[in-house]
């Protein structure tokens, strides 16, 4: 028997809530896209790290910029927030437009906007299919997967082109995410083939997986080990049996895609940030902003790396999820319930609703036996419940 997802006994408290994307997300996208045209059209990488540096402090900015306003002066004394980007966001906040981006997104096709979704192509290459290639949209660039006229160009070729193939197949196989049934045992294979490893000290899943959800569209790994053998690391989990593919390779992350067509994110983590690490990566992304915002009330900016004090940097905890929970006022909260319903509220209060465990499960109400399509007799199903208390 197996239990895939863990709930609270109290779940009512924790309904599901679809919600639309706020505006700091809104704006995060456009200054992305932004920096996506710019670089297309070859302009300065500065100006192009700048746009896409801005959209990364807004999608994880606690504050909700429409509660400030259109004053540019006040948004500027955000965190990472510039006089330049501090304007364009208070003119979108002011009138729902912003001039520069308009300005910008129309000069290049809306189509290339679909061809960053795919694994393995850059705005470089982009740029270069479009240019030279005239392709303009996913649908153009499957239609000339096969033709030579983009084999020839330079960073391409057939095997380049059958990597984008197999990546635009994963796409769009990754729209119907995978049950953790599914997702579970590979994650659990990947990390006791990394903790075999005598380079790893540390080795855990985190993302949708941990927080026990019901499906999952990629798999997040994290794993401590000396900086050094980062490279050695990479090079043993990009030849694991299951993997296929390898979408990137690198010092920090390693990504692979699997014969269950599951995408596997390996993050390399110091061992004295893991706690900060686990907690960014699990999510939910909606809890993390809370518990930034939270953060913020008392002096403390937490991010993937530790809790610090705003004023001097000091690094208040780092190293476990419960150091930080417990600097910040709060009991630890389970994976489960990072959902930023009102699990914060009731870690504050110390109220937090057990969740159910396996030794909670007193009987198995429904079995199927080798009489007809089980694998267990009556007696050997009888067995095991007895073994585990079963009534």
């Amino acid at each position: 028997m197996v239990i895939s997802t863990l709930i609270s006994r109290s779940d009512r408290t924790f309904t599901t809530i679809t919600a639309m994307p706020t505006t700091n997300q809104t704006l995060s996208t456009m200054f992305a896209q932004m920096g996506d045209v710019l670089e297309i059209l070859g302009e300065n990488m500065f100006k192009v790290n700048a746009f896409r540096k801005i959209s990364r402090v807004l999608d994880e900015l606690p504050q909700d910029v429409e509660q400030i306003g259109p004053d540019a002066k006040a948004l500027a004394k955000l965190e990472g927030v510039g006089k330049g980007s501090a304007e364009r966001i208070a003119e979108y906040l002011d009138t729902g437009k912003m001039t520069d981006y308009d300005e910008l997104i129309v000069q290049v096709p809306a189509g290339l906007f679909e061809l960053f979704d795919i694994s393995g192509l850059g705005p470089k290459t982009i740029a270069l299919m479009w240019h030279e290639a005239g392709i303009e949209s996913k649908a153009d660039l499957i239609a000339k997967l096969d033709s030579e006229e983009l084999a020839a160009l330079p960073r391409l070729g057939k095997k380049k082109l059958e990597s984008i193939r197999k990546s635009i197949e994963f796409a769009e196989a990754a729209g119907q995410r995978v049950k953790i049934g599914t997702a579970m045992p590979v994650a659990l294979a990947f990390i006791e083939q990394l903790k075999a490893m005598k380079e790893v000290k540390q080795c855990e899943y985190a993302g949708s997986l941990r927080r026990g959800k019901e499906t999952i569209g990629d798999v997040d790994l994290l794993v401590t080990a000396d900086k050094k053998h980062a490279q050695k690391i990479a090079d043993a989990f990009v030849q694991f049996d299951t993997v296929t593919d390898v979408l990137v390779k690198g010092e920090t992350k390693t990504s692979v895609r699997t014969k269950d067509n599951l995408q596997i994110d390996l993050r390399y983590v110091d061992p004295d940030s893991f706690g900060a690490a686990w907690l960014y990566f699990t999510g939910s992304k909606e809890h993390n902003i809370k518990l930034r915002e939270r953060c913020l009330k008392q002096g403390m900016t937490l991010n993937e790396y530790a809790l610090k004090k705003v004023d001097d940097d000091e690094v208040v905890a780092s190293k476990t999820e419960a150091d930080i929970y417990e600097a910040v006022g709060l009991d630890w909260i389970p994976p489960e319930m990072r959902e930023a319903r009102n699990e914060i509220e009731l870690a504050e209060k110390g109220k937090l609703p057990k969740l159910l465990e396996l030794s909670d499960i007193k009987a198995e109400l429904h079995a199927h036996t080798t009489a007809s399509d089980g694998r267990w007799s009556i007696e050997g199903l009888a067995t095991a419940a007895a073994e585990r208390g079963f009534h």
